[in-house]
């Protein structure tokens, strides 16, 4: 599929579809309010302005972000390498017509954008060959990670295709790092930013946290990868340690082995392991954190000292208790 989007001149995208199994090619419902005009100039010359709906507050945003926010085509998980590895976009919106690259943003109604951050792949290449590729420790200009926790928590029909579904990105990144190990989703010279993921805003409780990652209920990775959930999640590390020389393994006697479910590295995986040597410690049974009715859950702050020594810092990935 990757061979297929960045060699298309331009991808189609059926942004107004519900699903994979609907048309998009339709009359759009938008809302319209005539207004009648009659020239004082020129009492003969008659006709009528149309005001249209095309989104909200439509100035402090380009158009095609309320089309896109709005629509199952940017929550559907097997459309992410779809949008991310083509290198033109021809957006069908339930308002009007896009079109997206790396260099413009360009709606039907005339308004024009600039992409600050390209995110398509021809904006990727342009990046890359302009990165000082140097052997530094977590460099990573395809900015996989990143993608990761925008698609984690997309829809799919079949929750084992996680990793199946960004397939084709796994295997790209590849290629520009080609001395690097896949490990169902992680990187492994990412492991020490990537590795201590938590999901965002979590909303099940400590027993059903436990619960979806036991093996009866298959899920798509094992449990110390972010694909063996189905919810966004985010890492800290990258926040509160911006120079990647400021972390340091703190493990030894690393090993990692995955057997995959077919021929491919990349997709589906029967099982994994994760083996290291490293300091461990209890997590109390009577760990208790309150709910709050503003968020969904109040991330604890238990910080483990040994020898009344700070340690390290923790974050449970369950919500809180409701009082």
């Amino acid at each position: 599929m990757a061979d297929i989007f960045q060699n298309a001149h331009v991808t189609i995208c059926a942004m107004s579809s519900d699903s994979c199994q609907k048309g998009f090619l339709k009359d759009r419902s938008v809302w319209k309010f005539p207004v009648k005009f009659n020239s004082r100039l020129n009492p003969a010359i008659t006709g009528t302005y149309w005001l249209v709906d095309v989104g909200r507050q439509p100035f402090t945003a380009p158009y095609s972000y309320y089309d896109k926010g709005g629509s199952e085509w940017s929550r559907r998980g097997w459309v992410f390498q779809e949008a991310e590895l083509s290198t033109r976009l021809l957006q069908f919106g339930a308002h009007m017509l896009h079109f997206e690259s790396s260099e413009c943003l360009v709606s039907a109604n005339g308004h024009e954008g600039v992409s600050v951050a390209p995110r398509l792949f021809s904006g990727v290449q342009h990046r890359i060959r302009t990165t000082n590729e140097t052997q530094e420790f977590g460099t990573d200009p395809f900015g996989f990670h990143h993608k990761m926790e925008k698609y984690a928590s997309m829809k799919l029909a079949m929750p084992t295709d996680r990793l199946q579904a960004i397939a084709s990105l796994a295997r790209m990144r590849s290629k520009f790092q080609p001395g690097d190990e896949y490990l169902a989703g992680l990187w492994k010279s990412e492991l020490p930013i990537s590795l201590p993921w938590s999901p965002d805003n979590p909303s099940i409780t400590r027993e059903e946290a436990v619960s979806c990652r036991q093996p009866s209920n298959k899920p798509a990775a094992p449990s110390w990868s972010w694909a063996c959930q189905t919810s966004r999640f985010q890492t800290r590390l990258g926040n509160i340690f911006p120079e990647r020389r400021h972390v340091r393994l703190e493990y030894h006697h690393f090993s990692v082995s995955i057997i995959p479910h077919g021929s491919s590295r990349y997709g589906r995986i029967k099982s994994g392991a994760m083996i290291m040597t490293a300091k461990l410690c209890p997590v109390p049974s009577d760990l208790y954190f309150p709910y709050h009715r503003d968020r969904t859950s109040h991330r604890a702050s238990w910080k483990i000292h040994l020898h009344s020594s700070y340690v390290a810092h923790c974050r449970p990935d369950w919500a809180g208790t409701r009082l």
